[in-house]
């Protein structure tokens, strides 16, 4: 595992963002190394963007600066994790023993200084803890990444569900990204891809035929059996081409409903409407129970009513979806 230490300055995370969904930027957080980069001239800033096409990675160290842009569809996998500083703890336990030990048999002033020495690092260890969040892809043998600690533009401070928040939500892209054949696009852009007009044209086509036919009788058609039949055909080319601009329209329509109830819903939890919430979610899983962003938002606004049967039976649910994909 390949990964630096970062002090964060900005964390964004966005799910509903067009493009840029996740961004972290900071730089080198050894005061020591961010100073002697400085004295080479190299540029001690970090910058780790998820975007909905793409991850662009720009990190330095001594040995200069490196950038990584991976396509979405080349990502394996996002990891997050924290870890808490293992050395505080081991060194703090040795001096709070060994000082406890030479209190009890001399009762020396540097014993008891050994002591609070090892006390306050078992307390760093306690309250310590740095954040992880990287990747893997298919053009890397190890995975790329980076340890930080720091707030949110709110000013709040990042921990560990905020990580797991966003290595989720990108994991369920990259599987609907893979799934899509290496595309992220929605269900919409390939409907309209197809115009109507062309969907009316083989009834235009087959108008057109039977013009040019006209110099025959109807009688004459009967009698080979061709009227009957080209009628029939046109009647059902014009009714397939409508039927298929129907459901190109209503599957459009279902798709804007989706995303219009989606974003009532956020707003409606946000606002601390969570029985309004709760509607607006049943209305999409109702439509497609695998949404797993509002399986997931259910599950908050039922937490928040009070209702944790229900709140915990969404929980295993969104489990299960995520764990079949």
């Amino acid at each position: 595992m390949a990964s630096i230490s970062v002090a964060s300055e900005d964390y964004k995370f966005d799910k509903r963002g067009k493009q840029k969904i996740f961004q972290i930027t900071g730089r080198v957080s050894n005061p020591l190394t961010r100073a002697i980069m400085g004295l080479l001239g190299i540029d001690s800033s970090v910058v780790f963007t998820v975007n909905r096409n793409y991850i662009h990675y720009r990190f330095s160290d001594l040995s200069g600066q490196t950038t990584i842009m991976s396509p979405l569809d080349s990502i394996t996998g996002m990891q997050g994790a924290y870890a808490r500083p293992k050395w505080a703890l081991f060194l703090g336990a040795v001096l709070s023993i060994g000082g406890g030990i030479g209190m009890f048999s001399s009762g020396g002033i540097s014993a008891m200084i050994a002591t609070l020495i090892g006390i306050a690092l078992i307390v760093y260890f306690a309250i310590t803890k740095e954040l992880y969040i990287g990747f893997s892809t298919s053009d890397f043998a190890q995975t790329q990444g980076l340890h930080f600690s720091g707030t949110k533009t709110d000013g709040t401070a990042i921990d560990e569900s905020d990580v797991l928040e966003v290595v989720e939500h990108i994991n369920v892209l990259l599987i609907r990204t893979h799934k899509s054949g290496g595309t992220n696009r929605r269900a919409t852009a390939e409907y309209t891809a197809i115009p109507e007009a062309k969907l009316k044209q083989d009834v235009v086509s087959t108008s057109e035929k039977e013009k040019n036919d006209a110099f025959l009788s109807d009688e004459d058609l009967r009698a080979f059996g061709i009227l009957d039949d080209q009628k029939e055909s046109i009647s059902s080319a014009g009714t397939d081409a409508q039927e298929t601009a129907n459901a190109i329209k209503e599957t459009i329509e279902d798709e804007i409903d989706i995303d219009a109830l989606y974003e009532e819903a956020e707003t409606a939890y946000a606002s601390k409407g969570f029985e309004k919430a709760v509607i607006a979610t049943n209305k999409i899983l109702d439509d497609d129970p695998h949404h797993l962003d509002a399986l997931k938002l259910r599950a908050r606004s039922y937490h928040r009513l009070g209702n944790t049967t229900q709140a915990e039976a969404d929980k295993a649910e969104w489990k299960r979806i995520y764990s079949a994909q």
